[in-house]
């Protein structure tokens, strides 16, 4: 009798067997490069809400949060300096350094996470971004090393919520290290445009800056909905002529009053 071929009724958990007739197929890689609307961006395919909203739109957050930094960016002067703590795979920064290339400005990116940190350097060079600067390391209070959990990037989970701020809630078996340092210790000769995004951390950053937003006053752009809003708002009460505004449902923009002038801030004063 011959041998009957076999078609089977497939359910979504079928596992795939291979078969000899089709391409061997190989293990899907994590990273992964996407057109966007700044160029080539390598993003990990297992992050959550990224790679599907670049592919559709071309962008990793709402286009008119990139529209407003590159507005502001836009009457910064000639060789701004611009920082971003907690850069990701670059949803703001590549943006930034594109706006601040027409200032002959520079943009210092810092990630803890060194496959993003890495992913972030590919899509600087995949582009051309000369002034697009690239740390693996973390900005806070001061100098320090911390730990940081070893992420596995080849399971779905939102890569952007990594926090370093509990300590003693990561793991002690399954952790590597990371050097921390204030930015006031970085030494940077001026400072125009700041942007924070890292998970808790913000109130270590901006002490660790003090002297810094002190002296140069920069705009800043902080994701707040992890920290302690009464400290943040006493933080720049202290500073002292700053306007806190929300400019979306989780992050505010902090204006020195005296550069207000020339811009119309259509948000409300933060009040939480």
């Amino acid at each position: 009798m011959a041998v009957k071929t076999k078609i089977n009724y497939i359910h979504e958990n079928t596992p795939a067997v291979g078969h000899k007739d089709l391409p061997a197929q190989h293990p899907i890689k994590s990273f992964t490069v996407i057109e966007s609307l700044w160029g080539k961006f390598i993003v990990c395919r297992n992050a959550q809400y990224h790679p599907e909203l670049m592919i559709k739109t071309g962008t990793m957050v709402h286009p008119a949060e990139n529209e407003a930094i590159a507005t502001i960016i836009s009457t910064l002067p000639e060789n701004c300096v611009i920082v971003d703590a907690g850069a990701n795979v670059g949803a703001f920064c590549v943006p930034m350094s594109l706006a601040a290339k027409k200032k002959n400005g520079t943009v210092y990116a810092f990630e803890v996470q060194k496959k993003l940190y890495r992913a972030l350097c590919g899509t600087a060079v995949l582009n051309d971004f000369d002034n697009l600067e690239i740390y693996n390391m973390g900005l806070g209070l001061k100098e320090d090393t911390l730990k940081i959990p070893r992420i596995n990037y080849n399971t779905n989970q939102d890569f952007g919520i990594v926090s370093l701020a509990d300590q003693q809630t990561i793991s002690q078996s399954n952790f590597d290290y990371i050097d921390i340092v204030s930015v006031d210790k970085l030494g940077f000769e001026r400072l125009d445009f700041f942007k924070i995004d890292v998970e808790g951390m913000e109130l270590d950053i901006l002490n660790g800056a003090k002297e810094a937003i002190s002296k140069f006053r920069p705009f800043l752009w902080i994701e707040y909905w992890n920290s302690n809003t009464t400290q943040l708002k006493q933080y720049f009460i202290n500073i002292g002529d700053y306007t806190v505004y929300q400019i979306t449902g989780a992050d505010i923009l902090c204006v020195p009053n005296e550069k207000l002038n020339g811009l119309e801030i259509n948000c409300p004063q933060f009040t939480k």
